[in-house]
């Protein structure tokens, strides 16, 4: 009985080695199996291979602008002036409604990070934006005339833009300046008090605005762009010229809309 379970023992414990031998032997070769099979590729999203936006470029834009402040204001702290106002001769406002036509050129560059668009650009165009009013009212018969134009104005722009291959979508924003002009002109019956003042100097402030361009071409585009711009207040001292010394002051507002097209060629220089 005994040698019958000894032998008994012995047959499980042979099966168990030869298993475990068995067992190892597969491992072993689906190892080996494995190292011989290609590894396993690993993808991944390709950047855009087409930038046609990664360029410089020049061009030149035309449009149309139009002032935002039509109602310039005349004030003072002078006691005759001030009657002259009330005896209404002369007006507390102007109605003026300024605007033009806006011809220039720019230029920019752009890079180009898969769809996104990043851009600086700097323009400068003539400018025809110009309102002149003249008011005669009251017992004395008095004449209030005013000029103002802005006949230059540019810009130094940063832009940021989404594209859809050819074309770009874009925001805009930065510096703005532009050469203001002005000339006042209040008088009555010679002898009576008259008051001048001008104004012809350069303004610096900001802008902002959007647009959209087309590729048509590998190297030409055609963009729609609109811009709204503010170049800061002008308070112009209008002094005596003759007559009684009276003092006024007329205050207006440099701010617009600037609505134009353009037509760009680019060139690469990355």
């Amino acid at each position: 009985m005994r040698t019958h379970r000894q032998k008994m023992g012995r047959q499980v414990k042979n099966n168990l080695i030869a298993g475990t031998v068995v067992a190892l032997g597969l491992v072993a070769s689906g190892q080996t199996y494995a190292a011989d099979l290609p590894a396993r590729p690993y993808y991944k999203a390709a950047p855009i291979a087409y930038l046609p936006w990664n360029k410089c470029y020049v061009g030149v834009t035309a449009g149309y602008t139009k002032s935002s402040d039509t109602d310039p204001s005349i004030t003072s702290t002078d006691p005759n002036f001030l009657l002259s106002q009330t005896l209404g001769n002369v007006p507390t406002r102007l109605s003026t409604d300024p605007d033009g036509a806006v011809v220039g050129g720019t230029i920019g560059c752009n890079r180009q990070y898969d769809r996104i668009v990043l851009g600086l650009e700097t323009d400068l165009s003539y400018s025809s934006l110009r309102d002149s009013v003249a008011v005669v009212q009251g017992p004395a018969v008095t004449t209030t005339q005013f000029d103002r134009r802005i006949d230059a104005i540019g810009t130094l722009r940063g832009r940021l833009g989404y594209a859809f291959d050819n074309t770009l979508f874009y925001a805009t924003g930065g510096l703005a300046y532009g050469h203001v002009k002005s000339f006042t002109h209040i008088f009555s019956a010679p002898g009576n008090p008259e008051l001048i003042g001008t104004e012809d100097s350069w303004k610096v402030g900001w802008t902002i605005g959007a647009g959209v361009e087309h590729m048509f071409a590998p190297n030409w585009s055609v963009k729609g762009e609109y811009l709204y711009y503010d170049l800061g207040n002008s308070n112009v001292n209008l002094l005596p010229a003759g007559g009684a010394p009276e003092f006024a002051l007329i205050s207006y507002k440099n701010t617009g809309h600037i609505i134009r097209a353009g037509l760009n060629y680019h060139f690469s220089t990355f």
